[in-house]
């Protein structure tokens, strides 16, 4: 605000005492040569003694018009000092020549010094522009030679400009004034603008420092200005989220803990039983102890493959492929893991569909889904993957449908997140780690996929996406 009130006196000065009298000579110097444009104009007409007269009275220029002969052919003055009536006739025909020699026009500043008692004295003035003496004042002359239809004729233009050095002072007088107005002025309007943005932005400030620490109860409130409370309102929906994201990651650190300590426990205690129990030493018991690597070495597959997916670590690498024929393949995979279960899985297909995606990220993501069906199925141990080609073959929607207990409609909106957990009773799945449908998510996301899941209690849920 200093700076800008700075700025403004400045201007303020420049423009009001150094360039007065630049500005005040340029705009005489503008109005003498526009009148002699619109003498030029009407130098035939009938009437150009009333427009000579109306010229010197807006603007205090006096004028004369002669003959090339040195006959006065019209004249108007309003000036006491116009030169033209204190200027010899030797004078008149020397600015005549000089506007001949010069194009037709020729205009001039004398000094008041050029000056004797009110006459013209030509022995001070010897055709070149003296410098000017602002303390008495500068007439301008203009000579311009006019084609007509009596013959070339010659148009004097004389005014005067006044001195400046009073009206300098008087305007760093009130130059002064406005000074003191414009440093009052600015106080006040700063002192608004610290109540008004300054202090509703420092206690905001103070707030977002607890914010950094860990205090997700923090209230930001923005008064004043519009900007301000929408800052405000930004600030309270990122602490709100913030606490969201520390309350998952804090279940998701405990989930995963479990998920981790459950299967190197099992291997731990099964490894020691078989070491200090001879007898122990079956195959049942490494198979547990290989089971249970393999649940751990998911989890922590999935846990990477979460992270990548979340950082944009690996970018997708998009080709043509047969996305039947893949679905086929992991159908087949799975299904040969979980014979010997009793579970079946019945693949539905119109006909071969070709899209452009990852392969390997959606071959996972159908995994995914079908583990995920596996894991929640129904008695009858069944699972339905179903692909539908739209009727223009532009997109493919595959679906995924289980016989199991079906999800609550409020519960929907949240399986997607990591770990979110149904009943909030923490279960180890049979296949999997429990971070599977975030995954999916992700990679669709990605993908710009449509997705989602429908479901209804007691008789199973469908999840279905589509690609282009």
């Amino acid at each position: 605000m200093s700076l800008f009130c700075a700025v403004i006196i400045f201007v303020l000065w420049l423009f009001q005492v150094v360039l007065l009298e630049e500005v005040y000579q340029s705009v005489k110097r503008a109005e003498i040569k526009k009148s002699a444009v619109s003498l030029t104009r009407n130098i035939d007409n009938e009437d150009i003694g009333e427009l000579m007269s109306r010229i010197s009275q807006q603007n205090d220029i006096c004028l004369s018009i002669y003959t090339e002969d040195g006959l006065c052919v019209a004249e108007s003055h309003i000036l006491r000092d116009c030169i033209l009536h204190h200027m010899p006739t030797e004078a008149l025909f020397k600015h005549y020549n000089d506007a001949r020699n010069n194009g037709g026009m020729d205009f001039l500043t004398i000094p008041r010094t050029g000056f004797n008692n009110g006459r013209y004295d030509p022995s001070k003035y010897e055709g070149q522009v003296p410098e000017s003496d602002s303390g008495m004042g500068e007439s301008l002359m203009l000579t311009q030679i006019v084609k007509s239809k009596k013959g070339d004729m010659v148009v004097f233009l004389n005014t005067t400009t006044s001195p400046v050095t009073a009206t300098k002072k008087t305007l760093q007088t009130e130059l002064g004034f406005i000074v003191i107005i414009i440093l009052v002025g600015a106080l006040f309007v700063s002192f608004i603008m610290a109540r008004q943005i300054s202090a509703p932005i420092s206690k905001m400030s103070h707030e977002a420092r607890k914010l950094a620490q860990g205090d997700y109860t923090v209230d930001f409130t923005g008064k004043g200005y519009k900007e301000s409370g929408e800052l405000a309102g930004s600030l309270n929906y990122a602490a709100c989220e913030l606490s969201k994201t520390d309350k998952l990651q804090k279940e998701l650190m405990a989930n995963i803990s479990h998920d981790l300590r459950t299967p190197l426990t099992m291997i731990s205690g099964y490894a020691e039983m078989m070491r200090d129990i001879p007898g122990e030493m079956s195959a049942d018991n490494l198979r547990v102890i290989i089971d249970e690597s393999k649940r751990l070495s998911s989890l922590v597959s999935d846990v990477m493959d979460l992270s990548k997916l979340g950082a944009d670590i690996e970018s997708l690498k998009k080709s043509e492929f047969n996305l039947t024929k893949s679905i086929e393949s992991v159908i087949e995979r799975v299904g040969r893991m979980i014979a010997g279960n009793g579970y079946a899985i019945d693949f539905e297909a119109d006909r071969d569909a070709i899209v452009y995606a990852d392969e390997s990220r959606i071959l996972q993501v159908v995994y995914n889904l079908i583990t995920n069906a596996i894991n929640h199925t129904g008695e009858d141990k069944r699972v339905v993957v179903r692909q539908t080609v739209s009727d223009d073959a532009r997109s493919v929607r595959i679906e995924v449908v289980d016989t199991g207990e079906g999800i609550a409609e409020a519960d929907l909106p949240y399986i997607w997140d990591r770990y979110y957990k149904v009943d909030r009773v923490h279960k180890r799945a049979n296949i999997g780690s429990g971070l599977g449908l975030s995954i999916v998510k992700t990679i669709l996301k990605q993908h710009d996929a449509l997705y989602g899941v429908s479901s209804t209690p007691g008789k199973g849920s469908t999840f279905w996406f589509e690609l282009d």
